[in-house]
């Protein structure tokens, strides 16, 4: 949520590009997403007052731990942007040759597509599972 609140509209769009291609490519992801939303919302929510549903009870936005598990995985498998932050005196980056590589007065920059498609990291990271957030 906090990616799409200060993120522009590009990251959005493209994230919810993703999220559209991953579920309809996935049936039974997008049968628990469903299910899910239809348990919350029962007869009272349509494509027409959606929104008025989830303003009057923002509490209905932690009854659906699936759909924010769909979401953290589309957002792993395709990172809609990346990351950087200052080095310091204080950060040292070490290499799996346990080359020490001092990061003051630089800009590090975060790989996440590196990190979250690494097999050290996830298990069968090129597979969309949304149920390893649950």
């Amino acid at each position: 949520l906090h990616t799409f609140l200060y993120a522009g509209h590009n990251t959005i769009s493209s994230t919810l590009r993703y999220c559209y291609f991953l579920l309809s490519s996935n049936p039974a992801a997008l049968s628990k997403v469903r299910e899910e939303h239809k348990k919350i919302s029962g007869i009272r929510c349509s494509p027409h007052n959606t929104k008025a549903v989830i303003s009057s009870d923002l509490t209905l936005l932690n009854q659906i731990p699936f759909t924010t598990a769909v979401i953290k995985e589309v957002l792993r498998m395709f990172p809609p942007a990346g990351s950087s932050c200052n080095g310091s005196s204080n950060l040292v980056l070490t290499d799996e040759r346990r080359q020490r590589y001092p990061t003051n007065g630089c800009r590090i920059w975060i790989l996440s597509l590196a990190i979250y498609g690494s097999p050290g990291v996830f298990e069968c990271p090129d597979e969309f599972i949304p149920d390893r957030w649950l």
